[in-house]
């Protein structure tokens, strides 16, 4: 087993015994040199408002993953998975998005609660499955707030401006959740990883 799998499961296996979340994905490893300066995890169910095209609005909806960051206040390394399901009347969606950061910097948040939010300058986005990568872009893009530039292809794309992924650059486990969503349970962890 690699060093990276091994962290990986070092660090799955702490953060379900915590009890955060049992279904959530989790960051990679810390331990090697040069590894990530900020991990977070996140996972959450509510009510999505906005309209999803083909899908509709007022979707109950369900988020989990994680990303991870190279860098104190910014980068040019960093990486998320992020799992988003959607059930409405016309049918359920489900869709993976892997996110490969090649530049970041942390800014005051566009909205929620005042924080330093980390946004995502440039880098590109992996949707799968390919069968539904128009539902999941335009979902990425709703449940992202509109906070969202992307371009490209339906199952890669590429960010164009900086998006603000709403996720705080302070230590810490939130319970509230800002964006488009109603949030029946929230929980989002972000631990920082001093520089060796």
């Amino acid at each position: 087993m690699s060093m990276k799998n091994t962290g990986l499961l070092l660090t799955a296996t702490l953060l379900f015994a915590s009890g955060l979340t049992p279904l959530l994905a989790f960051a990679p490893s810390t331990t090697a040199a040069g590894g990530p300066n900020w991990q977070i995890a996140v996972s959450g169910r509510g009510i999505l408002h906005p309209y999803v095209p083909g899908l509709g609005s007022n979707l109950d909806f369900k988020v989990e993953g994680w990303c991870s960051f190279t860098g104190v206040s910014s980068g040019t390394t960093g990486d998320c998975s992020l799992n988003r399901y959607v059930h409405s009347a016309s049918g359920d969606l489900s869709c993976q998005t892997k996110f490969d950061i090649t530049q970041w910097h942390t800014a005051p948040a566009l909205v929620g609660p005042p924080s330093i939010d980390f946004y995502i300058d440039a880098g590109t986005v992996t949707v799968s499955p390919a069968s539904a990568s128009a539902a999941c872009v335009e979902l990425l893009l709703v449940a992202g707030g509109y906070h969202t530039a992307l371009t490209g292809t339906p199952g890669v794309l590429t960010f164009t401006a900086p998006s603000d992924t709403h996720f705080p650059n302070t230590p810490g486990h939130y319970t509230v959740g800002s964006g488009p969503v109603t949030w029946a349970e929230f929980n989002l962890q972000v631990t920082e990883i001093p520089s060796q």
